[in-house]
């Protein structure tokens, strides 16, 4: 199966219940997040993330990147994240439950992205359900790229950025930054 090209329906019935239990990635269901885009014939939904962001396919006139994968967080921030949907579900399954973080350490500063994996991993350590998920996730949705974060430092920095306008009750306002976000921080300085 090749998931660059797929449909979200060729994605199994056990592995979507693993991404939600253990990705936060929930293939199928509206999420709130929704309601803050104005309708858009450039953006089709892809999956939410369970706490009101959402995942989409970004498709531009005369893109020649192919249709990025984007990501708008409950809180207004927005993000390229992915080439197409297996690089979008092989970062969801290198990391699970803490992607985000990984997005936000991206876009804040890339010597950001090893601690927030090592922090992350060392608390999943001990969790050996979780390392049969990954093999199962893996095997199930054939990802075979283990280490997504080369492609991810990109594709965050691809021209355009995804940055809509968001509707609120004054109208619209651009969406926020990852680079604002406070966490994560580097919890070895005083600063």
């Amino acid at each position: 199966m090749h998931l660059g090209k797929m449909n979200l329906s060729d994605i199994p019935d056990e592995a979507s219940e693993l991404l939600e239990d253990y990705c936060d990635f929930v293939v199928g269901v509206e999420s709130s997040g929704l309601g803050m885009l104005p309708s858009s014939n450039k953006l089709s939904y892809i999956a939410g993330d369970g706490m009101g962001g959402c995942f989409y396919r970004w498709m531009r006139e005369l893109a020649d990147d192919g249709t990025p994968i984007v990501y708008l967080s409950q809180y207004g921030e927005a993000s390229r994240f992915a080439t197409d949907m297996n690089h979008t579900l092989a970062i969801v399954v290198a990391f699970p439950g803490y992607w985000c973080d990984v997005l936000t350490a991206v876009h804040k500063n890339e010597s950001l992205v090893t601690q927030v994996i090592d922090r992350n991993e060392a608390t999943l350590d001990d969790n050996e359900p979780l390392s049969e998920v990954r093999s199962q996730l893996r095997k199930l949705l054939s990802i075979t790229d283990l280490n997504p974060i080369p492609e991810l430092l990109k594709v965050v920095k691809t021209q355009p950025q995804f940055v809509p306008e968001l509707d609120n009750d004054d109208g619209t306002s651009a969406c926020g930054s990852f680079a604002e976000r406070p966490f994560p921080t580097d919890r070895t300085s005083n600063a």
